[in-house]
């Protein structure tokens, strides 16, 4: 029996994710061969590394410690060190301080992507770098994986950078760190931007992740978390941030299904496990709800992981069904379908669009960024209305004067919002029409729009995208030469039974798209779709993953002060920490601990009499002999244990006869009666007798 079309995708997300790690850890195994060494990286390759591999899994290939390259840290002349680097000038600037210092033995460069050739001149140009480098090495490993099919540069700084009408002397620049991070793989190279198709990210998606993302609040950082209480109702109950990964197979299996689909996938399955395990279940227990199947997965402690996992999908879709009913958006989904494609319903010119949107606009159940989306598409929809109209559009949906920034923001990513009261409509077809002979289906009719990303992969693999639109930049391969190199050759044909059992060989075209400015889940899952549909493998990689907020926000900061967005392009750039820079200084002589013997640096012994402190003996002369008398007279502390809490007393020269000899330690003292005193000697302090042991007596 063949695999489904989720499980090969999910296998394909594990294989990728196993690639990647597998990469990393051989590049550490190979290098130490068995060796104990010194792993050093930086801030940037730390989070591409800690992607997809555990620190045990490093530690476990011959890796003593693991260090931060912009920290301080000991000198280890007698170890090797592999570091894993990004190729950023201050990286190599601190890279450079350890070479010069001699902190490490040998050093083993392995880099994140492709060195500057400027900043490779720099390193090979010096004589103590060519001593200790051993090995020099380039993974291309500078992106995140966030799906089989999805990776993203974590730049949501690129929005504005291609769009902030100040940013335009960046773009240049912006353009070449691009061109320098793709892989430049065989297969076609789709480069596009966020202009091509500003629907997508404005309307509501009803699949599972985008559902999510829109409504609810996910966490997209180094980790895609949501926030969960477990163990509601008991002892246990706390919160914890569940993590949304590739390693959970149910996320992995449900994401792309509309919401309806989903609940009915969590709901089947948690069935199918009571079935098989009857004994969970009461007489009167209720399986055909939701918030029902929520109570009895609190009741299964010793499926904690599986329980955590199907509580946590749960809840997510219990939450998106609720804002769903709650801020009506059955009701606002058919208008937004309806101008994102142009069609009804029945796949006719709409009539009656405004009237529905002003209705909408009136309805206290729709919230204000809902009010404003919607507004933004009826524009988009009309291709502009006069800046009066957008005012009254505006205050019927008492929204705030500032939003009218972001409506008008829309014209510098190609939208156009507004025209003057004689300016004609633009007569600009769609880029892939509509069909509007394809069979109406009653139950999709809130998810007809498609993104222009999965139309134009379409024609794509259909050999129909029009060239004029998009251009080749190199000429597209034969097809006939595509047919033969996918037929291989007679020295590399193989009978049949020699590859029984193993992973058959994945001789897919490649398509990769790059989306500039951010792309959206829908896009991400257009990929899937039509790489499974057409047979083909297609990825999709973006500077960040865009939500509906994020890109109204992101669209907003379009007028803002350039100085307030804070670009990491125009920050200072950084520099290797001072400290990597500073010579040790030369270890102090030790201190003399009293009772502990004496110091090699004390000064010699004054004339005659006892000296000051202790001495060292002198070169070739005899040993000073033990104290055994002193030894004899030792007291180990006793008496009554009533003076416990009590001060110890002042030293007694009269009664002891004498100078008083006492040893105190710099954080405690350690005090006894003398013999001529009267009464049994005090007890000294349980913490002080720890640290005191020896009481001398004259």
């Amino acid at each position: 029996m063949g695999l489904s079309i989720i499980q090969e995708q999910h296998q394909s997300e594990i294989i990728l994710y196993l690639e990647r790690a597998i990469l990393i850890v051989d590049t550490i195994r190979n290098i130490t061969a068995g060796d104990w060494k010194v792993l050093v990286i930086d801030e940037s390759s730390k989070k591409i590394i800690y992607n997809v591999v555990k620190e045990d899994d490093i530690l476990n290939h011959n890796i003593a410690n693991i260090e931060r390259i912009e920290e301080r840290r000991d000198m280890n002349p007698t170890m090797d060190a592999i570091y894993i680097l990004s190729p950023q000038p201050h990286i190599v600037d601190c890279l450079m301080a350890d070479i010069e210092r001699r902190r490490y033995r040998k050093c083993f460069l392995v880099w994140t992507t492709v060195l500057d050739p400027q900043l490779r001149r720099k390193i090979d140009a010096s004589p103590l770098a060519k001593q200790q480098i051993t090995g020099f090495e380039t993974l291309s490993i500078d992106y995140f994986p966030r799906e089989s099919h999805l990776v993203t540069y974590r730049d949501p700084w690129s929005f504005p950078v291609l769009y902030h009408p100040a940013c335009n002397g960046l773009i240049r620049r912006h353009m070449q760190d691009l061109a320098q991070k793709s892989s430049r793989p065989r297969g076609v190279l789709v480069v596009t931007d966020r202009s091509m198709d500003l629907m997508a990210p404005l309307i509501h998606e009803f699949t599972y992740q985008a559902m999510a993302h829109d409504l609810l609040p996910i966490k997209d950082g180094d980790k895609t978390t949501y926030r969960l209480k477990i163990n509601e109702g008991t002892r246990d109950a706390e919160e914890k941030d569940m993590e949304l990964a590739e390693k959970d197979k149910v996320w992995v299996e449900n994401r792309h299904r509309h919401m309806k689909d989903t609940i009915d996938k969590l709901m089947g399955d948690f069935r199918r496990f009571l079935e098989k395990n009857p004994h969970f279940v009461n007489s009167d227990s209720n399986t055909t709800s939701l918030n029902a199947i929520k109570d009895m997965m609190a009741g299964l402690p010793q499926f904690q992981e599986m329980k955590e996992t199907y509580s946590l999908h749960m809840n997510m879709a219990q939450a998106c069904m609720d804002i769903f009913q709650n801020h009506k958006l059955n009701e606002l989904s058919p208008i937004e379908q309806t101008m994102a494609t142009g069609l009804d319903e029945d796949n006719r010119k709409p009539k009656n669009v405004l009237e529905t949107v002003v209705r909408l606009l009136d309805d206290e159940a729709v919230t204000q960024s809902d009010r404003l989306r919607l507004i933004m598409m009826y524009l988009l929809y009309r291709d502009g209305v006069i800046p009066e109209d957008v005012k009254r559009l505006l205050a019927h949906a008492s929204l705030p004067p500032k939003d009218a920034e972001i409506i008008a923001n829309m014209e510098l990513i190609g939208g156009r919002t507004s025209r003057g009261l004689k300016e004609p409509r633009r007569d600009n077809p769609p880029l892939f029409p509509q069909d509007t002979k394809a069979p109406v289906d009653e139950d999709s009719y809130m998810s007809r729009f498609n993104p222009v990303l999965k139309h134009m992969l379409e024609n794509l693999c259909k050999g129909m995208l029009d060239q004029t639109i998009f251009p080749y930049v190199k000429p597209p391969l034969d097809p006939n030469e595509e047919a033969l190199a996918s037929q291989g050759s007679l020295r590399a044909a193989k009978p049949s039974w020699a590859g029984a059992g193993r992973r058959q060989v994945d001789n897919k075209q490649r398509i990769i798209v790059f989306m500039a400015g951010g792309a959206t889940f829908s896009e991400s899952r257009a990929c899937y779709e039509v790489g499974a549909a057409a047979n083909r493998d297609v990825f999709l990689a973006t500077s960040h993953m865009l939500t509906p907020q994020l890109f109204v926000r992101q669209v907003g900061d379009l007028s803002v002060d350039k100085r307030r967005l804070d670009l990491p392009m125009e920050r200072p750039a950084p520099r290797a920490p001072a400290h990597l820079f500073e010579r040790e200084m030369p270890t102090p002589p030790p201190a003399m601990v009293p009772g502990r013997g004496p110091s090699p640096h004390a000064p010699p012994p004054g004339p005659g009499g006892l000296p000051n402190r202790p001495q060292p003996p002198r070169p070739g002369g005899p040993m000073p002999a033990a104290p055994t008398q002193a030894m004899a007279g030792m007291s180990l502390g006793g008496g009554s244990s009533t003076n416990i809490n009590r001060p110890p007393p002042p030293p007694t020269a009269a009664a002891n006869g004498g100078a008083d000899y006492r040893h105190h330690s710099p954080s405690s003292s350690f005090s006894h009666s003398a013999p001529g005193a009267g009464g049994k000697p005090h007890k000294p302090e349980k913490e002080k007798k720890k640290r005191n042991f020896l009481g001398l007596k004259k």
